[in-house]
């Protein structure tokens, strides 16, 4: 858990649980089922342990501790991927920190840099490109709270409440 967001195979998993422990691939999806129910996680509306279709399991904790420390985060559907400060990487690769799982989506598609209460967005090189509004990225692009980012057919809202943001006071 404390590689959250990092995704694991089932044979990571496994392998995790000890040399010693006696459990067949097709029992890790029982007891990630078991380890849900004891700790109020639901598979359809994950918090803590999330699935990865075709892939493995993904552990959650700890990354709302990290969105806390720099405010920022994207907002897609109904989740929210908070951001860390530094590198946060979009794409189809199990192990980035905003995971899309679509063939339209390069495995690391695009980057976006947290730092001191701004971010940059780059695109990677993705064949489908990703847009800010309505304009292709081809250079990297400061974000502003509420901009709307599209990756393949994905669209986020990029979010912030800056630290560092300018304060304005108003004599009247």
């Amino acid at each position: 858990m404390g590689q959250a967001p990092k995704a694991f195979t089932k044979t990571e998993l496994l392998d995790r649980l000890g040399a010693d422990t006696a459990v067949s691939h097709q029992a890790v999806s029982k007891l990630v089922s078991d380890v849900r129910a004891l700790i109020g996680d639901n598979a359809q509306r994950s918090r803590i342990i999330r699935t990865v279709p075709g892939f493995g399991y993904a552990f959650d904790v700890g990354v709302e501790d990290r969105a806390t420390r720099t405010s920022a985060r994207l907002t897609w559907a109904n989740r929210d991927f908070p951001l860390h400060e530094g590198e946060n990487i979009i794409g189809r690769s199990p192990d980035v920190e905003v995971p899309i799982y679509a063939s339209i989506v390069s495995r690391r598609h695009v980057r976006l840099v947290v730092h001191r209460g701004s971010a940059y967005l780059e695109d990677l090189g993705s064949k489908n490109g990703t847009f800010v509004g309505d304009q292709r990225i081809v250079e990297p692009r400061l974000l502003r709270d509420g901009d709307v980012i599209r990756v393949g057919d994905y669209y986020f809202i990029y979010r912030t409440t800056s630290a560092y943001a300018e304060t304005v006071t108003r004599y009247t």
